[in-house]
């Protein structure tokens, strides 16, 4: 696979960064967090993928605000033979998006080859 960019995020299982990935995308151009791929591109696979579906909507409309029901859509893929989750995010209209836990001014941009 390719490479991570501003438009593209791996990350092997949903960890405690998922939401800022999310927020970063929402606060830029938009863009993939594919889950079940390793930073290096490599294919690790999505075990109980219904449940990390779940968990990946769940988290969004539970963690991020304001609402962003409507500018994100999970699809299922198959990489090398292993099940994976790519959630494209699309630009938030009503920017800055930030976190719903912890700090709520924790605002995340998209930069470069990372997001925060």
């Amino acid at each position: 696979m390719n490479k991570e960019n501003h438009l593209v995020e791996y990350k092997r299982e949903l960890s405690e960064t998922f939401e800022r990935s999310v927020i970063a995308f929402l606060n830029s151009t938009g863009g993939h967090i594919y889950i079940g791929i390793n930073d290096d591109g490599s294919v690790y696979g999505v075990k109980d993928i219904d449940h990390v579906q779940r968990q990946i909507a769940d988290r969004i409309l539970n963690n991020i605000k304001p609402n962003a029901i409507g500018l994100f859509d999970v699809v299922a893929e198959e990489k090398d033979g292993n099940d994976t989750r790519r959630l494209l995010c699309a630009c938030g209209k009503f920017s800055p998006w930030n976190e719903r836990k912890d700090n709520p001014r924790n605002f995340c941009f998209s930069c470069k080859n990372f997001s925060c």
